[in-house]
């Protein structure tokens, strides 16, 4: 169901009718919500920032945009104990293939697709679910249901290193992004990913190269899921080029590195200085 406009943000009435000497917006996802605000605000806005081209073509509605992809701050992604000891911990075996996910458990993420594709796979593949959420008790609830004794849900927010080496495969199987940060976080673990084909995905992802393409489908994923584990030597060699992509591309360094020079430019371009005088009403 769409949005009503009127319930999105509005910067005009926060401004209090003084706009700022430079408003740049940045766009995060490729979805109605961040087109609502970029076509509402634009009158308040110089510039846009997209994570993605995909999020340019689709959100951006004319206003001048420039693509910086996002990139993620690898020192989230420590590690404290060897793999397998975290998996014991976490109830998994040295046999078990296990399928994860890291992130914010909300409708529009479709975690529970990854439940019922593992459902539908024999006992040895396994769900490793690391977030908190809405949409928490209700993943439980169908847990219990179809995977009883086969998924394990905990909630982190450091040393996320040892919850993705802990996975065989990560999957994102979610309807709207931007740059799915927990992909290229799994990426950097060298964690072979199962993506869903939005925002950023295809101009990082080449399928079945440095990761998987899935559709928003169980079969889908679970057809991915047996692919890895049937072919741990491709799995692991899929992992490697998907590092590389992210080392390439994914560092939140890159990204404050690109900021700083396209603001300095932009506020160079409509100031010709560093100082820009009163702010206009």
């Amino acid at each position: 169901m769409r949005r009503p406009p009127e319930l999105g943000v509005r910067l005009g009435p926060l401004l209090d009718g003084r706009r700022p000497p430079l408003s740049v917006f940045i766009a995060h996802g490729d979805g109605w919500f961040t087109r609502d605000l970029v076509a509402a605000n634009a009158g308040h806005l110089d510039h846009v920032v997209a994570v993605s081209g995909r999020v340019r073509d689709l959100a951006c509605d004319g206003t001048p945009a420039t693509v910086i992809p996002n990139g993620v701050d690898t020192a989230r992604l420590a590690w404290t104990l060897p793999r397998e000891e975290v998996r014991r911990g976490l109830g998994f075996g040295p046999g078990d293939f296990v399928l994860g996910y890291l992130g914010r458990l909300a409708p529009e993420k479709h975690v529970d697709l990854v439940l019922r594709a593992i459902a539908t796979l024999p006992d040895r593949f396994k769900v490793l679910v690391v977030g908190w959420g809405p949409m928490l008790p209700y993943l439980q609830d169908l847990a219990d249901l179809h995977l009883p004794g086969r998924a394990c849900f905990v909630t982190a927010v450091e040393y996320l290193g040892d919850y993705y080496r802990a996975m065989d495969a990560f999957c994102t199987p979610g309807d709207s992004e931007g740059t799915p940060l927990t992909m290229l976080e799994a990426m950097f673990c060298e964690v072979p990913v199962l993506v869903t084909s939005v925002g950023a995905v295809p101009e990082l992802i080449q399928d079945r190269v440095n990761g998987i393409v899935i559709s928003q489908d169980p079969g889908s994923i679970s057809s991915a899921a047996t692919l890895l584990a049937a072919n741990p030597h491709w799995s692991r060699g899929l992992a490697a080029q998907g590092r590389a992509t992210a080392d390439q591309t994914g560092h939140a360094s890159r990204v404050a590195r690109d900021l700083e020079q396209l603001l300095t430019r932009l506020w160079l371009d409509k100031f010709g200085s560093v100082s820009p005088g009163p702010s206009p009403r």
